[in-house]
């Protein structure tokens, strides 16, 4: 599972795309490797989205990467999101998803979407499962809780069979059937 070098873990913030630099959007660093292809992007941390996704046409998603996405069967659903609307989506399992510095998930399964154009958000599938706070002295968000998360993962959001974490399993804990429109 995943290994963790404390009990607290900060993102490594970058600037917003947009060019504002507050906590109202909050843009940090993350990575992931598909078929040995690494994805260097930043996401927007979003507590009102639902799910973690991450639009297909990003800049940084290298073009190997597209194509073995645009392969997987397409879903449409209605995510949570401040728009509220419904977004069509694929799914991939990825390796090596790089949260923090001190949070690298081995293999989870993420959702891509066309219909986002070059955003990425990082939703609550996978935030809820730490306690996370900002720490207004240093400006900075963490996670905390990380040394309970691996026992969470394994009892409610890891799939055996193919061994990959999936954050869509999180919203059946409270009995929301899916999560995914399916």
């Amino acid at each position: 599972m995943i290994k963790f070098n404390g009990n607290r873990s900060y993102f490594q913030r970058v600037e917003n795309t947009r060019g504002n630099y507050d906590r109202r959007a909050y843009f940090v660093k993350v990575s992931f490797s598909l078929m040995n292809i690494v994805a260097n992007i930043s996401v927007k941390i979003d507590t009102g989205a639902s799910r973690t996704v991450i639009g297909i046409n990003n800049a940084k998603i290298r073009q190997k990467i597209k194509e073995i996405i645009l392969q997987e069967p397409v879903y449409s659903g209605r995510l949570e999101s401040a728009t509220g609307g419904e977004i069509s989506y694929r799914e991939a399992v990825v390796d090596d998803f790089y949260l923090t510095p001190d949070i690298v998930f081995p293999k989870i399964k993420l959702a891509f979407s066309e219909d986002i154009g070059n955003k990425a958000l990082l939703g609550m599938d996978i935030l809820s499962l730490f306690s996370f706070m900002y720490d207004r002295k240093k400006c900075e968000l963490c996670l905390m809780d990380c040394d309970t998360v691996n026992n969470y993962i394994e009892q409610h959001c890891f799939n055996k069979e193919s061994g990959y974490i999936d954050p869509s399993l999180i919203a059946e804990i409270d009995g929301v059937p899916g999560g995914n429109g399916r």
